[in-house]
C-alpha cells in the first residue's frame, strides 16, 4: 500500500517516482490533494497499475479533468475491489457521473461515501440509481442535508448483491420505512450498522425496524448507535431486543449509546441468553442505575458459552460482583472500564488465574486524577498479573485523565516485565507472551518505547524457549550463558 498526503508538497516527479517504485501496487490512499494538476497526474499514473485493487481519495477536490482521469481508471481493464471517496468534493457537479460511472467494471465490491458534501453525494446517488452495480457487496455512507430516502432506496435497488450497509448520522423519519423493509426483506444482508443521531427520530420507526428484523436469519453483524436517544422509551428498546432475540444467526451485536432503564435489562438478559450463536458483544449503555442490573447482565454473560469477545469500555463502571461473573466466562477479548483499586485487583486475580483464556485486554482506569498515585499501583498491579499470565497477547491501558508525560514514564516498567535483566534466571522467567502494548490517556496515545517494542517483537515467536534464549544472549555476558545451556532446551 502507498499513502500520499500533501503536507510537504512533493513535486510531480516525486509523485511519479513513488508510484513507479511499487511495481506490485495494490492499494493507494490520496489525502488532502488540493492541487488539481497533481491529482490528475497521479490518477493517470495509477491507471498504468493494472493490479490496483483499493483506491481511497479523501478530503480532495475533484475537477472535471480529475473526474475524467478517474473514469478512465474505473472504466478500464482493472480489478478494482474497493473505492473510498469520503470527504471528497467536486468543482462541477456534472463531473460526478464520471466518477461513479464504473458500471462496466463489475469487480467493485465496496463503496464508501462518508462526510461528503451534497454537491458530490446527491449526484452520485442519482448516477448509481441509473446503473446496475452487479458486484457491489458493501456500501458505507453518511447523511448530508437534503438527502431523501427515495434516492437512497433507488440506488440500493441497483445493488442486488449487497451484503453490508452502514448508515452514519442519518436523520431517519417514517419515510425510511421502505428502505428498512427492502434491505432486510429483499436482500440477504450479512451486516447492518446504523446511527440514530437525531432526537426527532420517532419511536414508531424503531419499532418498525424491529419488526423488519424479527426472525432474520442472514444478519451476522448488527450495529446500533442510539446516541442516548432520549425520545426512545423502554417500549422502543424492548421491541428492538425482542427482535434481536429471534435472530438465530447473529454472531456480533454492537450497541452504543443506548439509554435504557433497569427494567429493560431483563429483556436484554433474556435476549442474550437466547441468541446462542453470539460470539462478539459490545454494550455501551449510557447508564446503569443499580448493581443488581449489572449482576443480572454479567451473570447471563458468564453462562453464555459462545461469547468470546466482550466490550463494556464505554459503559458505566462495572461493579466488583459483575467482574466476578465475567471471570466465569470463556472470553478471549475484554474491553472494560474501572475506577478504583479494588476493581483493578479483581482484574489482576482474573489474569493470574491458571484458567484465564484472555488474549486481548483493553482496560480503562480513570479515577479523575491527573497523576497515578506514588508507586504506580495500578500499573504495577497489572505487571504483577502478567508475570504469571501465559495467554494475554494484546494489552491497551487507558489512564483516563492522567497527563501524557506521566504515562511516558511507565514504559520502562513494562520493559522490566518483558526482559528483567537483573539476572539470567529473572530474564528467563520474564513475560514472553505479550506481543502488543498501547499506553494512552483519553486524548492521545503515548509514543511507544523502542526497547519495549523490540521485546514485543521477539515475543511473536511461538517458540518461547527460543525467545527466552534470545533475551538472555542480548542482556548477559558469556559467563552467564551456562544457565542457558543447562536449563533451556
Amino acid at each position: 500500500m502507498i499513502e500520499l498526503g500533501w503536507i510537504q508538497n512533493p513535486s510531480q516527479a516525486q509523485i511519479m517516482q513513488a508510484i513507479d517504485a511499487c511495481p506490485a501496487l495494490k492499494s493507494v490512499k490520496i489525502v488532502c490533494c488540493l492541487q488539481d494538476d497533481r491529482l490528475e497526474g497521479l490518477t493517470r499514473a495509477i491507471c498504468k497499475k493494472s493490479g490496483l485493487q483499493h483506491l481511497s481519495i479523501n478530503d480532495c477536490t475533484l475537477s472535471q479533468r480529475s473526474c475524467l482521469a478517474l473514469k478512465s481508471l474505473l472504466g478500464g481493464d482493472c480489478a478494482m475491489k474497493s473505492l473510498d471517496f469520503s470527504s471528497t468534493r467536486v468543482v462541477d457537479t456534472r463531473s460526478v457521473a464520471n466518477v461513479t460511472d464504473f458500471a462496466v467494471n463489475h469487480t467493485v465490491r465496496c463503496l464508501k461515501l462518508e462526510h461528503n458534501e451534497g454537491s458530490f453525494l446527491s449526484p452520485c446517488l442519482s448516477s448509481i440509481g441509473n446503473v446496475r452495480l452487479k458486484a457491489l457487496a458493501k456500501l458505507e455512507m453518511s447523511y448530508i442535508e437534503g438527502m431523501s430516502s427515495i434516492s437512497v432506496l433507488a440506488a440500493i435497488k441497483q445493488m442486488p448483491m449487497l451484503e453490508s450497509v452502514l448508515f452514519r448520522s442519518f436523520h431517519f423519519d417514517n419515510s425510511w420505512k421502505e428502505v428498512f423493509k427492502y434491505i432486510l426483506k429483499s436482500l440477504r444482508l450479512n451486516e447492518l450498522r446504523m446511527q440514530w443521531p437525531n432526537q426527532n427520530a420517532e419511536e414508531s420507526l424503531l419499532c418498525y425496524l424491529s419488526t423488519c428484523l424479527m426472525g432474520n436469519t442472514s444478519l451476522k453483524l448488527l450495529g446500533f448507535c442510539g446516541n442516548d436517544s432520549p425520545d426512545v422509551t423502554d417500549t422502543g428498546w424492548r421491541s428492538f431486543f425482542q427482535a434481536v432475540q429471534t435472530m438465530i444467526g447473529l454472531e456480533r451485536l454492537d450497541l452504543h449509546g443506548v439509554n435504557i432503564s433497569d427494567s429493560t435489562i431483563i429483556v436484554v438478559s433474556k435476549c442474550l441468553s437466547t441468541v446462542r450463536t453470539l460470539e462478539h458483544l459490545t454494550i455501551h449503555f449510557s447508564s446503569f442505575h443499580t448493581s443488581q442490573s449489572w449482576n443480572m447482565l454479567t451473570n447471563v454473560l458468564s453462562s453464555h458459552s459462545g461469547i468470546r469477545s466482550l466490550n463494556l469500555y464505554g459503559t458505566a463502571t462495572v461493579e466488583r460482583t459483575g467482574i466476578a461473573h465475567i471471570e466465569n466466562a470463556r472470553l478471549r477479548r475484554l474491553h472494560l472500564k474501572v475506577t478504583d483499586a479494588i476493581q483493578v485487583e479483581a482484574i489482576v486475580a482474573y489474569l493470574q488465574s491458571p484458567n484465564c483464556p484472555l488474549e486481548e485486554l483493553h482496560l480503562k482506569y480513570d479515577d479523575g486524577r491527573e497523576q497515578e498515585p506514588a508507586g504506580n499501583p495500578v500499573t504495577n498491579s497489572i505487571i504483577r498479573a502478567l508475570l504469571r499470565n501465559s495467554t494475554l497477547k494484546n494489552l491497551e491501558l487507558n489512564y483516563g485523565s492522567v497527563h501524557t508525560s506521566s504515562i511516558a514514564q511507565k514504559w520502562s516498567l513494562f520493559y522490566d516485565l518483558l526482559c528483567n535483566a537483573s539476572s539470567v534466571e529473572a530474564t528467563y522467567h520474564s513475560n514472553h507472551t505479550l506481543q502488543s502494548l498501547t499506553l494512552r490517556n483519553m486524548y492521545e496515545i503515548s509514543p511507544p518505547n523502542i526497547h519495549v517494542c523490540s521485546m514485543l517483537f521477539l515475543n511473536q515467536n511461538d517458540n518461547k524457549n527460543a525467545v527466552a534464549r534470545q533475551k538472555i544472549m542480548q542482556n548477559h555476558s558469556v559467563e552467564d550463558l551456562d544457565f542457558v545451556q543447562s536449563s533451556i532446551p
